[in-house]
């Protein structure tokens, strides 16, 4: 059985949506945090998502996790 055009733009769609915050969908606030490196090396990063209206909550609680956390290294080249 083939694929419609929409079956597949809704396949494509569900595998990039899959890593996308769905608070950002929903208009909350949300930052992400760098948090380390992946045993490959690669960035990982803590998403914090707040109520609407706790922009300030989140800036907040970004600034105190980077500050116990300290500056991450990039990842080598």
């Amino acid at each position: 059985m083939a694929a419609t055009p929409e079956a597949s733009s809704f396949e494509s769609f569900s595998r990039l949506a899959r890593n996308v915050d769905p608070g950002s969908n929903a208009g909350l606030p949300g930052l992400s945090v760098p948090a380390g490196l992946s045993p490959e090396g690669l960035p990982v990063g803590l998403e914090i998502d707040g109520l609407p209206g706790d922009d300030r909550k989140v800036l907040a609680s970004g600034v105190m996790i980077e500050g116990v956390l300290g500056r991450i290294a990039p990842p080598a080249r």
